[in-house]
């Protein structure tokens, strides 16, 4: 039943597949053989994913809003998560439209 759904994993371009118990060493291998973000970013579409922060990137119809706080720090509001992450000076610029 494993080997079905490893399959479907790599056809979803996963990187690596564990099982569980999942082993701290085996774990830790995979984590290493991530594609860095700066690697990622240019194999990602520019219109359905935005960089938001340096090591941050959301799909952008998973943004519910954008909010500012008093010191002028924009912040996101996602659909279905309730975490709040910070939009970086540098990135600004996406939302003036927002």
């Amino acid at each position: 039943a494993y080997d079905q759904y490893a399959l479907q994993a790599f056809e979803n371009q996963a990187v690596d597949y564990l099982v569980k118990p999942v082993q701290a060493q085996r774990l830790a291998r995979t984590v290493e053989i991530r594609t860095p973000l700066k690697e990622l970013l240019p194999q990602l579409d520019a219109d359905v994913f935005w960089q938001i922060h340096r090591g941050t990137v959301v799909r952008c119809d998973a943004i519910e809003a954008v909010s500012r706080d008093e010191a002028g720090k924009l912040w996101l509001h996602l659909h279905c998560h309730s975490e709040r992450p910070p939009v970086s000076c540098l990135y600004g610029h996406l939302f003036k439209a927002m």
